[in-house]
């Protein structure tokens, strides 16, 4: 785990640069992660009643394709005595007419890899319109992309009983070439949200303090998913989906939804002791029928 920090400033200027990467193994095989993020933060006094800034977050995970909870179902079906992995082959279990479970041959059962990825970025300003008045202005940004790809691992098919060298198919395990499967998957979605609130506060005399805010909100968000799985490939070498020769599961769907939503509150206290507030807000969502959205 390796962490890289920097941040600093001028006299109008603040600044923050940050950067990890993580590469764990897992305690089980077939399980671990490797990380890289980073991180940017940046502000600026653009005038003496203007801040502008950004701060921008990526991050990119790899991921081990097995399921460990699939692993422990196994472990309930496994005889004592039997040898995991040997000389490159899968270990069998040493008693006659057993086809116990091999636990790592669960683990690898597909072979492949995952990859999540995460774009976060948001941008704003500050303005001091006038005395008690100002006006802040939010734009964000976020973007994730998870991928991956997965294919039957062929050398699980086989199970080796190191004591006499015979070889046997473990339960569940598919023989033939025809049986083996080849897939991939992506999930793709982004969002945006465009804010904005109006301030204003003002005090009369000494005992008169006058607060109100107006806001805007806008998000719109969109999503695309799609998989597909081949089964049967000619060469168990080659997992391209193009390589497989039956059509298995095809999937995909899109969609998208955007909210709006407008809000204020008036505020008044006489003499730091008695208050009276109104507010209200008004919002609306695509996901409902177009004479119901507000």
């Amino acid at each position: 785990d390796h962490n890289l920090s920097i941040n600093g400033s001028t006299e109008k200027t603040r600044y923050l640069l940050s950067g990890q990467y993580l590469n764990n193994a897992g305690v089980v095989e077939n399980t671990g992660v490797k990380r890289f993020n980073y991180r940017i933060n940046l502000e600026a006094d653009a005038t003496d009643w203007l801040t502008v800034g950004a701060r921008l977050f990526n991050e990119t995970r790899k991921l081990g394709t097995s399921d460990f909870s699939n692993a422990s179902f196994y472990l309930g079906a496994t005889s004592p005595g039997l040898y995991p992995y040997y000389n490159g082959k899968y270990g069998g279990s040493e008693l006659t007419q057993d086809r116990s479970n091999n636990v790592l041959t669960a683990l690898k059962q597909e072979i492949g890899s995952r990859t999540f990825t995460l774009v976060n970025s948001a941008f704003y300003a500050k303005a001091k319109l006038l005395p008690g008045l100002s006006l802040d202005i939010n734009y964000n940004y976020i973007k994730k992309y998870n991928e991956g790809n997965s294919y039957t691992n062929p050398d699980r098919r086989q199970q080796t009983r190191f004591s006499d060298g015979t070889v046997s198919t473990p339960a569940g395990a598919s023989v033939g070439n025809e049986n083996l499967y080849t897939g991939f998957f992506n999930n793709n979605s982004n969002r945006q949200v465009l804010e904005g609130i109006l301030r204003y506060n003002k005090v009369i005399g000494e005992k008169h303090d006058i607060g109100a805010i107006l806001g805007y909100n806008q998000t719109k968000h969109y999503e695309f998913n799609s998989s597909a799985k081949m089964k049967g490939l000619v060469d168990p070498s080659a997992w391209a989906p193009s390589a497989a020769i039956e059509k298995f599961e095809i999937t995909g769907v899109d969609g998208d939804w955007s909210t709006l939503s407008t809000f204020g509150r008036l505020t008044y206290t006489y003499d730091r002791r008695y208050t009276v507030e109104g507010s209200f807000r008004r919002d609306g969502s695509s996901k409902f029928a177009a004479d119901s959205r507000y």
